[in-house]
């Protein structure tokens, strides 16, 4: 009963270890408010950050300044697409005649990753074509937050690579404690050393779905919520197997030492 459960518990953990910035958009058209912004990729973690973005009329190429009247809205997302931030701006916004500065406190971020947001604008009676009359634009990008400040690259080939090993590892330990190879010719530590490498089996499919669950969050894959959740709940039960297989295997191996006594005593 122990090894089918083990069994039914290997394949759920390497179904889930073989489960892996977007760019930039911005409004479109001949009339539309054209809004220009130094595109950046990474912050630090643990550093305020400013966003700076120049709104243009996209019919004559000229900015837009304190003497037109504007509105703009700015939009702060997680990687789970949650509103973290917003705030609005107007023409008295303007700096230095043509910046619109978005300042982010520090403690909007409260992890590293991947967040997005949208900027968003609508100038009213700012087109100089006939029978137009407000113009609007938006710019959506997304950036990511690290340690050092640093872009960190994902690197599939190593990770894979690391996946493989340790899945590895795993069968192989897995096959060990399924075989009917002995390694040792005394039954109660051929059992033992059995039942070990099935632990071994499950401890390293957990670890492997750990290390899935940092490469989904490293290369900011959508699924990444659904990982944890999974994940977790594994992780929990493999390591609760792990103590059941544990204890079941120093129960049966006592009880097969008492037998072995007794068979001994009376021949």
């Amino acid at each position: 009963m122990v090894k089918k459960i083990t069994l039914l518990f290997v394949f759920l953990l390497l179904f889930s270890s073989m489960t892996l910035a977007k760019d930039p958009k911005t409004s479109s058209g001949a009339n539309n408010l054209q809004i220009e912004y130094p595109l950046i990729d990474s912050y630090k973690f643990g550093e305020d950050m400013t966003f700076h973005f120049h709104i243009f009329n996209q019919e004559n190429g000229m900015p837009i300044t304190a003497a037109d009247t504007l509105n703009c809205s700015f939009h702060l997302y997680n990687k789970s697409q949650n509103h973290i931030y917003r705030t609005w701006f107007d023409e008295t916004d303007i700096e230095d005649t043509y910046d619109i500065e978005v300042d982010i406190d520090q403690n909007n971020y409260t992890y590293k990753g991947i967040y997005s947001y949208i900027f968003q604008c609508w100038c009213d009676d700012c087109s100089i074509i006939a029978d137009f009359d407000d113009l609007g634009g938006f710019v959506e990008s997304t950036f990511e937050i690290t340690t050092s400040g640093d872009m960190e690259v994902f690197q599939p080939e190593a990770s894979f690579g690391i996946i493989f090993y340790l899945l590895g590892i795993s069968l192989v330990l897995f096959g060990l404690g399924y075989s009917k190879r002995r390694f040792n010719k005394f039954d109660i530590t051929n059992f033992i050393l059995k039942n070990m490498c099935l632990a071994g089996s499950i401890w390293f499919m957990v670890l492997n779905s750990v290390i899935v669950l940092t490469i989904a969050e490293s290369a900011s894959l959508g699924l990444y919520q659904e990982l944890f959740t999974y994940t977790w709940f594994f992780g929990w039960l493999g390591y609760a197997m792990i103590i059941f297989l544990t204890f079941s295997t120093l129960i049966k191996a006592i009880n097969m030492w008492k037998v072995d006594k007794k068979k001994r005593r009376y021949g």
